[in-house]
């Protein structure tokens, strides 16, 4: 089951996992929106944010009666943002979120769209042209600066966690145990 989000030529795809992977607590997503118009790279490091929380909402582990506490969501959501900001997280053929089942559930006809898309929006001429570097810095001066408990305390605790288990592990902790490690 996809769902997509399309403005005029730009799409963004965010791929909903099929029913019979996710949580056994009857949770679902139906939709992350975020406003038009604002820059790229802003829109894009929000999108990453909901994500997030939409992998954790459909998380086989998930239950809505014990969710993971704000300051780490929050925290993870942020990392994320920050992530794809930092270092340039935009290709999803480097990322390992996008695994064999998800090629696989993927129509043969829409292989060649997703690597056309995959190529033009993480070349440099396009990424440049579209206004994506403009303001980069400033969004991550932003996480990094944020000093309220969730947002800013929870993104610097997922830092130091990420920086020395990785964000695989780190994500897969916390959907399991709701908690951060400790390191």
């Amino acid at each position: 089951n996809n769902r997509s989000f399309s403005s005029n030529q730009d799409v963004t795809y965010f791929r909903v996992p099929d029913q019979s992977k996710t949580s056994q607590h009857n949770s679902c997503v139906t939709a992350i929106l975020c406003l038009s118009g604002l820059p790229a790279d802003l829109t894009a490091s929000i999108l990453a944010h909901e994500a997030l929380h939409a992998w954790f909402k459909l998380h086989p582990e998930y239950s809505p009666r014990k969710e993971i506490p704000g300051f780490v969501e929050e925290g993870c959501c942020q990392l994320i943002s920050h992530m794809f900001l930092k270092d340039d997280l935009c290709c999803p053929s480097e990322m390992s979120i996008f695994n064999k089942y998800d090629l696989e559930t993927i129509p043969s006809n829409d292989i060649n769209t997703f690597a056309e898309l995959d190529a033009h929006i993480c070349s440099s001429d396009a990424r440049n042209k579209k206004g994506f570097t403009d303001m980069r810095p400033y969004f991550i001066f932003c996480i990094e600066v944020d000093t309220t408990k969730f947002y800013g305390d929870g993104f610097r605790k997922a830092k130091e966690v990420v920086d020395q288990i990785g964000h695989e592990v780190l994500l897969s902790h916390i959907a399991m145990y709701k908690e951060f490690p400790i390191v």
